[in-house]
């Protein structure tokens, strides 16, 4: 039986931070690294297994012109006040709504927890549209 690969739709998949949907995204990437460490025995050549240590979440999103939530919380120096959640809900072509069931029919949402922004830049092209990009970290991140 063949596999087949699950499309989903840009435009109809949706950002959320602190449950305020943001307009105008033009990219969101992010990273998962696990600290990892093999597991040897004395006399073999080949590895027993892995050990996994701290889990790091690492991404950016890129958006025509700012979003201003983000611009306050990155001047923050109260970490109470400059931290934020983000949920990424990513719709299948056609905008079927996320399923709970597991049954693939609908979508995947991503949790991002305990967000903060590390760096953020601005640049602006040729056509004059203004465009930001958000490095930011999260300290877990649930996939439902």
């Amino acid at each position: 039986m063949a596999l087949k690969p699950e499309i989903y739709s840009s435009r109809d998949s949706k950002v959320t931070i602190d449950n305020e949907e943001i307009d105008g995204i033009q990219s969101i990437e992010w990273k998962v690294n696990r600290q990892r460490s093999d597991v040897y025995g004395t006399g073999q050549d080949l590895r027993l297994g892995v050990e996994y240590g701290v889990k790091q979440i690492t991404g950016s999103i890129k958006v025509k012109s700012s979003i201003s939530a983000l611009d306050q919380k990155a001047t923050k120096s109260n970490l109470s006040e400059a931290v934020f959640s983000m949920l990424v809900q990513l719709q299948k072509l056609g905008g079927v709504e996320p399923s709970h069931e597991g049954d693939g029919k609908g979508g995947f949402k991503f949790t991002f927890d305990g967000c903060y922004i590390d760096t953020y830049e601005r640049s602006m092209d040729v056509n004059g549209v203004p465009i930001s990009i958000y490095a930011f970290t999260a300290t877990d991140l649930k996939e439902e």
